[in-house]
């Protein structure tokens, strides 16, 4: 049975223009772009823009991730596997093997989440959702990505985000995991976890509005 979906996200800075902003929507700043190289694989890549952009062998990083794009284009990846790290092959040329998520399916939910800079993973913040509208790749050569095209869809604030916290809805199957999200990019959610999600989002956006 098709399940909607919670994606995990880099956490990205771009566009903010506001303390209140989230990010997702640009090249990130110069001191995030430096501590993702140092925490994410993707980041510390030789093939990422970013990487070279720092390590002076590239121009600046234009959309150089799915994270930068997030919230202009409303669709997201479920990543590669890279030979570098070990992964089982086959791989392409670019050394990358194509991941996907087989369980989904337009109608369903993308939660969006995210670690804020200096937190644990038991601090993973919701972000947003948008509604599956269409489904791309799903084949040897491309990822899968989940796209956002008429449903319904919302980006929250900073002040919103820090109120929704991933683990309270959320456990892995085996419990001595606790808190641990591992390498995929995506994790399936019952519809029961998506509804409790979806009240507690409009809940806390009808609290703020009342005390602005």
């Amino acid at each position: 049975m098709p399940r909607s979906i919670a994606l995990k996200c880099t956490y990205n800075d771009g566009g903010i223009n506001n303390d209140n902003s989230i990010g997702f929507a640009g090249t990130c700043s110069i001191i995030n772009i430096r501590n993702n190289i140092e925490k994410h694989a993707w980041c510390g890549n030789q093939r990422c823009q970013c990487f070279r952009f720092i390590n002076n062998h590239g121009p600046d990083p234009i959309d150089p991730c799915e994270e930068s794009i997030l919230f202009r284009d409303w669709r997201f990846s479920s990543g590669y596997a890279y030979k570098e790290n070990g992964n089982i092959p086959p791989y392409d040329e670019n050394g990358r093997r194509p991941l996907h998520i087989a369980h989904t399916a337009i109608g369903k939910i993308a939660i969006l989440t995210t670690r804020f800079p200096g937190t644990k993973e038991r601090d993973r913040r919701i972000i947003g959702f948008f509604e599956i509208d269409l489904i791309t790749g799903n084949n040897k050569r491309e990822t899968t990505r989940v796209h956002w095209v008429n449903g319904t869809r919302i980006r929250l604030s900073r002040d919103m985000a820090n109120q929704l916290f991933f683990w309270t809805y959320y456990r892995n199957a085996n419990e001595q995991y606790g808190e641990r999200w591992g390498h995929l990019l995506h994790r399936y959610l019952e519809d029961d976890t998506v509804h409790r999600i979806l009240y507690d989002i409009a809940a806390n956006i009808g609290d703020l509005a009342q005390h602005n």
